[in-house]
């Protein structure tokens, strides 16, 4: 989200150029102290009761069997062509103008394709300020989401 709301304007939620010029470090501590309106967002939706659960991190190791068990889910069958026609035409590579996975476009929506890279941007102040901010609800829910096995993580 740091990429994200530094890229894009004011007007369609971005949160300006003073965020922009900060440091990764910098904008990671200041969303995670004000970004209550993500933390409740993904509280609600990871919460919600009847809906089925996908990851990223699933739909990059597992893309196939994900969207497989999506259309499962959903009570539609026999869709393998529309599986692997989906996979292609949204795949990192086509949707990132050509790019692999790993190569960075820090400017874009498709930042950079591979799961887990928060942890390269966060030192041990931000992660410090995640386990503690918000009364520890930022850190409560990356545990429920198994982002994490125990509350002592570290970078």
């Amino acid at each position: 989200s740091i990429f994200y709301l530094s890229n894009i304007p004011e007007d369609k939620g971005g949160w300006g150029q003073g965020f922009a010029k900060l440091s990764e470090q910098d904008r990671i501590r200041e969303f995670i102290q004000k970004g209550e309106f993500c933390i409740s967002r993904l509280e609600s939706w990871f919460r919600y009761q009847g809906v089925y659960q996908i990851s990223y991190e699933g739909l990059n190791t597992r893309t196939e069997q994900e969207l497989r068990n999506v259309l499962e889910w959903l009570g539609i069958q026999g869709a393998d062509s529309v599986i692997s026609k989906t996979i292609a035409r949204h795949s990192f590579k086509s949707r990132a103008s050509g790019r692999k996975p790993g190569q960075e476009d820090k400017a874009s929506f498709y930042r950079k394709g591979i799961s887990g890279d928060w942890r390269n941007y966060f030192d041990n102040e931000c992660v410090n300020a995640f386990k503690t901010a918000k009364n520890g609800r930022w850190n409560r829910l990356l545990l429920d989401m198994g982002y994490e096995d125990n509350a002592d993580w570290g970078c």
